[in-house]
């Protein structure tokens, strides 16, 4: 996180070399725990002990926040999350 995560801005953001998180807090939730950085490493894999409640979560995320915030952005790279979203969620222009 940068300085307005630090001083908890309501906007600010996380990014690294790849990706980031936009405008929505997440440097300043970061910044009101003192965490500068998350790092991880390692080589094997993630074991998931609720899996059914796992894919419930990611799908409401996936569904609900972004696929709802996808009408306004437009990544410069493609994304894996970039066309998934609840098509009810978008904004067509037309009636009914």
């Amino acid at each position: 996180i940068g300085q307005a995560g630090e001083n908890l801005v309501p906007l600010s953001g996380m990014l690294n070399s790849r990706n980031h998180s936009g405008g929505a807090g997440t440097g300043a939730i970061m910044g009101s725990k003192n965490l500068k950085a998350i790092a991880v490493e390692g080589t094997k894999g993630v074991n998931i002990a609720d899996r059914q409640e796992m894919k419930r979560l990611n799908d409401y995320m996936m569904t609900e926040l972004i696929g709802a915030n996808n009408n306004h952005v437009v990544p410069s790279t493609p994304q894996s999350w970039a066309e998934y979203s609840d098509p009810k969620s978008r904004w067509t222009a037309r009636k009914g």
